[in-house]
């Protein structure tokens, strides 16, 4: 994919969202039903030019939106659905976003709550599982994600780039790799690199500190920062205190408010037991002092 492709994916992206209200991130990542899968309930991702590399943001938005749409298949598509806990189970990464997809395999819901499990391929082969726990309201209504309408996604044409605003501008160029921070060529997947770009970092001795200042590129339709950024940050977090080469292996992100975009979120990892080759690792995401996530990490040492 050369650089004119990416540049053109990401404007038809950025008026997909304008579009329909989707999320930014998801609709730059190329979020579709499977052929021939269930629509909301068998979610992949786009073949090229859509990004082909998948970061945690990228796996764990996969599977929010598979579980949440599961969920709005039975209910209402257009019922907004505050994701209260999300865990994914991988016994290895997938290998890319083109080959990796997310299935729903069942559903309940009851006193205002909705639990929905998924799993997740690459290749074909399964890899893993998801799971999550959502708030189900009784009222509100919100337009429907175009991956979750059964008439599928809109033809969209790219914007002109000198029509974006500055947040588009900016996640536009975090995607592609031409911000500060994110350099051609990054091995990083598109998602990553705009949590890369607007994060600093430090550890040592089994902890550290993350400063991530979020941009309305990164927030959810009701405005917040999106679930699957805030699983993004736990995972980076945790590798950061592990020290090392380590890959993500579980992850459990209770949600317990709503972060927005209007100041920093400081994310603390530490190291709760390690063995030979497996780290267990707490992380705690605040803003303005409270509390918005917790998350419990498991890495693995790669066999030498």
């Amino acid at each position: 994919m050369n650089d004119h492709d990416e540049l053109d994916w990401g404007l038809r992206a950025v008026a997909l969202a304008r579009r329909t209200g989707a999320p930014l991130l998801a609709c730059t990542a190329g979020i579709r039903t499977t052929p021939g899968g269930a629509t909301g309930a068998d979610l992949g991702f786009s073949p090229a030019p859509a990004p082909q590399r998948i970061g945690d943001l990228e796996a764990a938005m996969l599977a929010d939106f598979v579980l949440g749409g599961a969920l709005r298949a039975r209910t209402s598509r257009e019922k907004p659905m505050p994701t209260l806990t999300l865990s994914l189970e991988l016994v290895r990464p997938a290998r890319s976003a083109a080959r990796f997809t997310a299935h729903a395999t069942e559903t309940a819901v009851d006193g205002g709550l909705g639990t929905a499990a998924a799993v997740l391929r690459d290749e074909g082969a399964a890899i893993g599982h998801a799971s999550a726990t959502f708030a189900v309201p009784s009222r509100g209504r919100q337009p429907v994600l175009p991956w979750d309408d059964p008439e599928g996604i809109p033809a969209v044409e790219p914007l002109p780039r000198a029509d974006l605003d500055e947040v588009e501008a900016g996640a536009l160029g975090a995607m592609l790799g031409t911000a500060a921070d994110g350099g051609a060529g990054s091995s990083l997947s598109w998602g990553d690199r705009v949590v890369e770009a607007a994060t600093t970092t430090a550890a040592g001795d089994g902890r550290a500190t993350l400063r991530f200042r979020p941009a309305g590129s990164v927030t959810n339709r009701a405005g917040a920062v999106q679930g699957s950024v805030l699983v993004a940050l736990a995972t980076r977090a945790a590798r950061a205190a592990a020290g090392g080469p380590v890959d993500v292996r579980s992850v459990g992100v209770r949600f317990a408010d709503a972060a927005h975009t209007r100041t920093v979120l400081h994310v603390a990892a530490r190291v709760e037991h390690r063995t030979r080759r497996t780290v267990f690792v707490d992380v705690q995401v605040t803003q303005d002092e409270a509390v918005r996530a917790a998350a419990g990490v498991v890495c693995r040492v790669p066999a030498t």
